[in-house]
């Protein structure tokens, strides 16, 4: 069985104030998943990457906070998760991961990769290759 099965990512979603980037991270495979690892390619005219958030969550939105001024950003090689930060995503659920940039900056989504890996050995990618 594949580890990806069920488990997919959504569009970036680019939102009025410019400053945050989300998309959708969707589990309808079997059991909950946790994010043990992010790699993303973001623009350089976002100036700095501050912080994630997945939402909704149970405790703690904010699951990296240690910032970065240059692309790309590889957690957790370039700095931890956030201590007490919910990276589950239950079976069944749709949660939102946001990117919050210190500069807005008009873009398209081709100047974005992300890559996302899964405590089950699933990584999926935006765009999806």
């Amino acid at each position: 069985m594949d580890p990806c099965d069920g488990i997919y990512l959504g569009s970036l979603s680019f939102f009025e104030d410019g400053n945050d980037i989300g998309i959708d991270v969707m589990n309808y495979g079997f059991g909950d998943r946790k994010i043990v690892g992010i790699f993303f390619d973001w623009a350089p005219g976002n100036d700095e990457l501050k912080f994630i958030e997945l939402h909704p969550a149970s405790t703690d939105p904010k699951i990296w906070d240690r910032g970065d001024e240059d692309s790309p950003t590889d957690i957790p090689s370039e700095g931890g998760w956030r201590s007490g930060g919910d990276r589950y995503i239950p079976m069944g659920w749709t949660k939102m991961l946001t990117f919050f940039f210190s500069k807005p900056k008009p873009a398209e989504p081709y100047d974005y990769f992300l890559k996302v890996r899964f405590d089950n050995g699933c990584t999926r990618t935006f765009p999806d290759f």
